[in-house]
Parts: C-alpha cells; structure tokens; sequence
C-alpha cells in the first residue's frame, strides 16, 4: 500500500504478516572493544553517504528531475525539525545533522558569494596567475546575491503554500 509519513513523504509499505517474537528472558550484553573507533567509523560512513545523498538530489534538482517545489526554507525546516522531535532525541539529531550537512553542501556549491564560489574564483585567478578585476568581482558577487536571493524567494513561497494554503 501507499501511504505517507509523517515528513509528506510518499512511500510504499509492504506487508507479509509476520510479527517478531518476543525473547522469554533478557539477552546479557556483551562489551564492544574499541567502540569509539567503531563509532567514529560508523559516523564518518554515515555522513559520507548522507553526502552522496544530497548530493545526488542536487543534481537531480539541476538536472530537472526533481520539482522546484521541494524546495522549503525556514518555515519547512522548522515543521520538520518538529516532526523529528516528535519521533525522539536520535530522530531530532540525525534531523539536525542532515540539515547542516545540506546547508554545508550548499555553501560548497560555485556561487560567488558562498565558500564554493571563492574558492573558484580563486582557482582561476591562480591559472590565470594574475588577480581578477575589481569590475569583475563587484559583477560575480551581483549574480550570486541575485541567485541566492531568488532561491529564497522560491523556498519562501514554497514553505506559503505548502503550509498557509496546503498545496
């Protein structure tokens, strides 16, 4: 069956009718060595895939394959925050770190005013060994103010429909 959760995400939900069955007694717990190691491993790998993710849906938002209409701002982030919290602490702070790994990821990308467009103007300065003009720089960081504002625009209007007039 199709059903949607608690974040407005379609998903297909397959039941076969099995339950788990319950243990008669506690299992004794066994000590992990080097759990913190394990962790940090299991955390690096997490949020490296978490990366891929992301990065994934960005290019598939480029590309047209995904609807500008998913995209949300602060209104949505805030619903979703609130969902998570809902769930618990682990759903809360996996929550909070996917938001900031995609907020760092979109700091990356090669727009002038964002990290991601520094360091690209960087580069080209440095292949072309000599520093950009001033005209140049003043007119890059325009475009990128003006793309980031219209992306905000865009993520605003999405969160006032979304949730003011639920579409």
């Amino acid at each position: 069956s199709t059903r949607r959760d608690d974040y407005q995400t379609e998903s297909t939900l397959y039941l076969f009718g099995a339950r788990p069955s319950q243990a008669r007694q506690p299992v004794p717990l066994v000590p992990i060595e080097g759990r913190l190691g394990m962790a940090a491993r299991r955390a690096l790998g997490r949020t490296l895939d978490r990366i891929g993710t992301l990065a994934r849906i960005l290019g598939r938002l480029v590309r047209g394959q995904v609807p500008l209409t998913s995209i949300g701002g602060p209104i949505m982030l805030f619903h979703l925050a609130g969902v998570a919290a809902a769930h618990g602490t682990d759903e809360f702070s996996e929550m909070v770190a996917l938001i900031s790994l995609n907020l760092g990821l979109l700091n990356l990308l090669p727009v002038p005013v964002l990290d991601g467009g520094q360091a690209l103007l960087l580069g080209i300065e440095a292949l072309r060994r000599r520093p950009l003009s001033r005209r140049t720089h003043e007119r890059t960081a325009y475009w990128g103010l003006a793309l980031l504002v219209a992306l905000m625009i865009l993520a605003a209007r999405n969160d006032i429909l979304r949730y003011w007039w639920g579409r």
